[in-house]
């Protein structure tokens, strides 16, 4: 079962990113930038709280299209989920909207 604070933590550096990049609207985080900005946390933790996140409808998930893209870190860093790779993440409201 994945704890209450790895899932805190994770949320709270999708959040980061987010602000980080465009505090006025949410905007895709890379999960090789997720999983690097939390070193504390294994990759089973991560995992956990990305689908948690998920299912609670508090994240979007993208794969990248352009796979031939991807950088060796981006495709270690991706996470299968509903019978694919996702390799992005945005939060479902604006940070600071209340939602």
């Amino acid at each position: 079962m994945t704890s209450k604070s790895t899932v805190t933590q994770v949320f709270d550096v999708i959040t980061a990113a987010n602000l980080a990049e465009n505090p006025s609207s949410a905007e895709w985080v890379r999960l090789d930038d997720v999983r690097a900005a939390v070193p504390n946390l294994g990759r089973r933790e991560v995992d956990q709280a990305l689908i948690r996140l998920f299912e609670d409808k508090r994240l979007h998930v993208a794969p990248e299209e352009n796979r031939a893209s991807l950088t060796a870190s981006q495709r270690e860093a991706a996470l299968w989920l509903g019978g694919g790779y996702i390799h992005y993440v945005m939060l479902t409201a604006r940070p600071g909207s209340g939602r």
